[in-house]
């Protein structure tokens, strides 16, 4: 699946490396799990139109709203 995992000594600036590894793999998603409520932006930006499809994919899976809300991009 060309998955990769990094570990970091502690301290290390995870914003810093994830800012820098997104710039250098743009083609390739790139999601932080631990750690990641000290990046700001934990999720690339989204196409608007891509947004949209995973939002109506969201409504249709999870009317209610329950399943992890708000932890994926765009806030869903």
């Amino acid at each position: 699946l060309g998955l990769a995992w990094l570990a970091l000594a502690a301290g290390e600036d995870i914003e810093h490396l994830v800012g820098q590894l997104r710039a250098a793999l743009p083609a390739v998603g790139l999601t932080a799990l631990d750690g990641a409520a000290q990046i700001a932006g934990r999720w690339p930006a989204p196409a608007p139109a891509a947004l949209g499809v995973m939002e109506r994919i969201k409504a249709r899976f999870d009317p209610a709203h329950i399943c992890a809300p708000g932890a994926f991009v765009g806030g869903l």
